[in-house]
């Protein structure tokens, strides 16, 4: 559906997206994923000290790392909130009672478990100062790179013990650890994508790799299964879906990287710098005369301020951010049609819609624009400046206005603990 995109820039109506959900309440959700916390952080220390029981120490030191990754914010509970809504969603209402909240609830926390090993990784690989407003897991003093891979491998193997300590019996348990398995390895090649350097005739390749690099997919999938759900007709909607919309959180991620940056060249964002695979890279090469795209192939990837300089002007002259605001609005209508009128009966268009609508406000790639912001941020002020610092630049009339409410949420100066 994306590859016409951006052929055209019209000022057309747009009812479903002028009218679309901009609050979303997922109170029930959070509460839900955050009461069971205390218990499941207590037997995962248990299961895999089991045979350490004299050692006290390390008791102490899991504890700390479950809380430093897990007791966070709901903001930063994404995934295992999200998952816990779909299966709302999907399961009979006659079933939806407190055991089964609580397994979805136990699955929804595997997820993240999984998503936080990848993320300590990645932070790793990145050399990434922060990650969820405090200084990154292997950057403190007691902790190092060499223990926080092995860290790393304690929360994956915590969420497997959790899976088979509460779902071993259920009908669709392989499906289930088959979906978490397969969001994991997902994340893990997509991030390895990431951090590779590409020319540009590469760019357009792994762009379209990289979009299984997303949310939604396992979270829904293993909310079917949890459900007792595995027609392939029905899965094999749902993954064509959560592919779309997966391509457009992609998109966005990386127009927000370059355009809702902090300052008027690179600072904050390292698409540019880094040679990563990115969309408005994809475009602009695709899009540029001759002189654009020379312009393109000696500077993309060159970790200069000259260089991304140069490059952004080809993305100013060509624009791109003012093509994607139209694309984004044409979009949202062309996928609630799509969920009202292509997808089977037996799914709830809500859910879709629900995760459209969180698309739409950015709550999706906030983790990560806020890292970038922050991490370099950081390297300028020092850790007990950056909010202020932070809080003073979102106050240049540059930034898109619809951008400056949405990196405000991730820092906390906007009350929307309500979204995603």
């Amino acid at each position: 559906m994306l590859k016409n995109i951006l052929k055209s820039v019209t000022d057309v109506p747009r009812p479903n997206y002028e009218n679309r959900q901009r609050n979303l309440d997922f109170s029930f959700e959070e509460n839900a994923i955050i009461s069971i916390y205390p218990e499941i952080k207590e037997e995962i220390i248990n299961q895999q000290l089991i045979y350490h029981q004299q050692f006290p120490d390390l008791k102490y030191r899991f504890s700390k790392l479950l809380d430093y990754h897990l007791k966070l914010d709901p903001k930063y509970l994404a995934r295992a909130v999200f998952l816990v809504h779909a299966y709302r969603l999907l399961e009979k209402p006659s079933l939806l009672n407190e055991i089964n909240i609580r397994k979805a609830s136990i699955l929804g926390w595997c997820h993240k478990m999984h998503d936080a090993s990848v993320l300590l990784d990645d932070d790793i690989a990145d050399a990434s100062d922060t990650r969820y407003n405090k200084p990154t897991w292997y950057t403190l003093p007691d902790i190092g790179v060499n223990k926080a891979i092995f860290d790393s491998a304690f929360l994956k193997t915590g969420a497997n013990f959790l899976i088979l300590n509460y779902l071993s019996s259920h009908p669709q348990c392989i499906n289930i650890q088959k979906s978490l398995l397969i969001s994991y390895s997902m994340t893990n090649v997509s991030q390895l994508f990431e951090i590779q350097q590409f020319k540009m005739e590469e760019i357009e390749k792994y762009q379209n790799v990289l979009k299984f690099y997303q949310f939604a997919l396992p979270l829904i999938s293993s909310a079917l299964y949890l459900a007792n759900i595995d027609d392939k007709n029905i899965h094999a909607a749902v993954h064509e879906t959560c592919i779309e919309i997966a391509e457009f959180q992609k998109i966005q991620d990386d127009v927000a990287c370059v355009f809702g940056s902090i300052s008027d060249t690179q600072k904050s964002c390292t698409d540019v710098s880094e040679g990563r695979p990115s969309w408005l890279a994809m475009e602009a090469y695709k899009r540029g005369d001759e002189g654009q795209r020379k312009i393109l192939e000696k500077h993309y990837g060159v970790n200069n301020k000259e260089s991304v300089a140069n490059v952004y002007k080809v993305f100013r002259q060509l624009k791109l951010k003012e093509a994607y605001d139209e694309f984004q609005k044409d979009f949202y209508e062309e996928m609630h049609f799509k969920i009202h009128n292509k997808l089977p009966k037996s799914l709830p268009p809500k859910l879709f819609m629900d995760l459209l609508d969180s698309s739409m406000s950015g709550r999706f790639r906030l983790q990560r624009l806020y890292n970038k912001i922050q991490t370099s941020v950081l390297k300028k002020t020092g850790n007990d400046l950056v909010n202020s610092h932070i809080a003073k630049r979102l106050e240049n009339p540059k930034l898109n206005n619809e951008l400056q409410p949405v990196i405000k949420a991730v820092f906390g100066f906007d009350d929307r603990r309500n979204d995603l």
